[in-house]
């Protein structure tokens, strides 16, 4: 799940925060992927099945 907020910040410190409750498809999946680029898939929380059904998919001969 993502969830968003729109904080009011000065560096570090957080002087005000709301939740988004409507975001755009195309943003929540924006995000994702950014996020995943960043912090690779270990954020997806993904079982040791979904890792080899990746795999396999990965090394399918086309």
């Amino acid at each position: 799940m993502i969830t968003a907020s729109l904080q009011k910040r000065i560096g570090n410190t957080i002087l005000s925060s709301k939740p988004i409750t409507e975001i755009k498809s195309e943003t929540r999946i924006k995000i994702l992927c950014e996020v995943v680029r960043e912090e690779g898939l270990k954020i997806l929380n993904w079982s040791e099945a979904e890792y080899e059904s990746q795999a396999r998919v990965l090394n399918a001969k086309m």
